[in-house]
């Protein structure tokens, strides 16, 4: 089994504290390295690796995302897209991770 998905004890998560895009009415469940292992490991799976997981973004995906007030985050976005910079992509560690395991 291979899963992705939020390690809420991330770098970005615990700059951000609560203020993080991970902290939201979607995401219902949130995980890291030890709960995702103790889940894993409670449905008969052995957890073969853990680790962080970076991601690609476009700068105007990176700004709509950042916790900024509105009207700076507007201004932003239109700013880079005036610039033709909203489409570069950033490669970040975004506070995702990876697991591998396997049924037992």
């Amino acid at each position: 089994m291979l899963a992705i998905n939020h390690n809420i004890r991330s770098f970005i998560t615990k700059i951000l504290g609560e203020k993080s895009p991970m902290y939201d009415i979607e995401h219902i469940c949130l995980f890291d390295k030890k709960t995702i292992r103790t889940l894993c490991n409670s449905n008969g799976f052995e957890v073969v690796h853990v680790a962080g997981l970076s991601n690609s973004y476009t700068l105007a995906y990176a700004a709509k995302m950042f916790p900024l007030p509105s009207p700076v985050k507007s201004s932003l976005v239109s700013l880079l897209a005036a610039c033709k910079l909203d489409n570069i992509n950033l490669r970040v560690p975004g506070g995702n991770m990876v697991t591998v395991c396997h049924k037992i």
